[in-house]
């Protein structure tokens, strides 16, 4: 697959999620690793954009692996990089776009 939607609970969004009330945030991880794959053997960058269109912050948990910050759109200075914690709080009506690379 090349998309996985992503709950802020950490894993993938499914059925009940989609015809629960909305919540207003979601994300979308891109170019996945296929499951059971650990995270040094990806062949190329996977992203992660993770939207909160919540008024309140929401605390996201990453799928496994090094997360790279490359844009928060809440920040004064949004591309600037940063690493990413494994729970990552997303301010409200904001968007953040991660990357997770290869590891040598």
């Amino acid at each position: 697959r090349d998309v996985v939607w992503w709950h802020p609970a950490g894993r993938e969004m499914n059925t009940q999620d989609w015809h629960a009330a909305p919540d207003g945030a979601l994300g979308m991880l891109l170019a996945p690793l296929p499951s059971g794959t650990p995270p040094n053997r990806s062949p190329a960058t996977t992203l992660l954009a993770l939207f909160n269109r919540n008024s309140s912050t929401v605390t996201f948990t990453l799928p496994p692996g090094g997360w790279r910050q490359l844009c928060d759109s809440s920040a004064a200075a949004p591309f600037a990089e940063r690493t990413a914690n494994p729970d990552c709080s997303l301010a409200g009506h904001s968007v953040l776009l991660l990357a997770r690379e290869l590891m040598s």
